[in-house]
C-alpha cells in the first residue's frame, strides 16, 4: 500500500516573474512594503521558499496583483517525476517482490526524493524489510 503524507502539497511563489514582468527591482519592493531585501531576495530566487501570509499579501499589494496570482498551491507530484517515487514505480516494486509472499508499506518523504519501507505484518515474519531508499542529485 502506498500512503500519501500530509505534505502533498507546497506553495510556489511567481515573484521574480512579476518583478521582471513590471520592471520593479528588490530593493523598491522592500522599501515600499517594509520587507527586508534578504528575505524579497530569498523569495525571488527560490520560489518554494516559505513565506508569511502577511508578506505575501503585502506583496500583492504593492505590486497590485491578486494574491492567488503571485503564490500558487502545488502538487508535490507534479515536481520532476524524472527524479521522484512515483506511486506507479512504487507498485512495480511491490508487484516484484510479491513473487516472494512480501507486500510492502511506502511513506514519501522530502520532496518524494526518500521513501521508507516496510514489509507488512512484520511482527509474523521471520524475514522482513525496514529501510528507506533515496534518490539525490537532480531537481
Amino acid at each position: 500500500m502506498v500512503t500519501k503524507s500530509n505534505h502533498d502539497y507546497y506553495v510556489y511563489n511567481d515573484l521574480a516573474g512579476i518583478l521582471k514582468q513590471r520592471h520593479y527591482s528588490i530593493s523598491a519592493l522592500s522599501k515600499n512594503t517594509g520587507i527586508s531585501r534578504p528575505a524579497i531576495s530569498q523569495l525571488v530566487h527560490d520560489p518554494q521558499q516559505n513565506i508569511t501570509l502577511r508578506n505575501a499579501m503585502l506583496i500583492a499589494q504593492e505590486l497590485s496583483v491578486p494574491i492567488f496570482e503571485a503564490l500558487e498551491l502545488r502538487s508535490v507530484y507534479a515536481k520532476d517525476e524524472e527524479a521522484k517515487f512515483t506511486i506507479d514505480n512504487l507498485k512495480q516494486l511491490n508487484d516484484l517482490v510479491s513473487e516472494f509472499g512480501i507486500s510492502l508499506d511506502f511513506e514519501f518523504y522530502s520532496w518524494r526524493k526518500s521513501v521508507n519501507v516496510y514489509t507488512k505484518y512484520a511482527t509474523q515474519r521471520s524475514v522482513y524489510l525496514s529501510g528507506n531508499f533515496r534518490i539525490s542529485g537532480g531537481q
